[in-house]
């Protein structure tokens, strides 16, 4: 999937994400997080670590699926 656009409502949030390469244009791999968490886990293509977001910051994050 590949970021379409991030919400800018928050200004920390906006830097947390861009920290971690979680930017328009980015290519993401997601995993389920933990059981019960309501957390995704997320890689940027070509990067090495997995970065866990709970849903206030996954919902800040839209995206478009590939279809394979």
């Amino acid at each position: 999937m590949t970021v379409e656009r991030i919400s800018d409502s928050d200004p920390q949030l906006l830097k947390f994400l861009e920290e971690r390469g979680i930017v328009t244009g980015a290519v993401l791999s997601t995993r389920e997080g933990a059981p019960f968490s309501d957390s995704l886990e997320i890689q940027v293509a070509g990067g090495t670590q997995w970065v866990v977001l709970g849903r206030p910051a996954t919902d800040a994050v839209f995206v478009a699926h590939h279809n394979l």
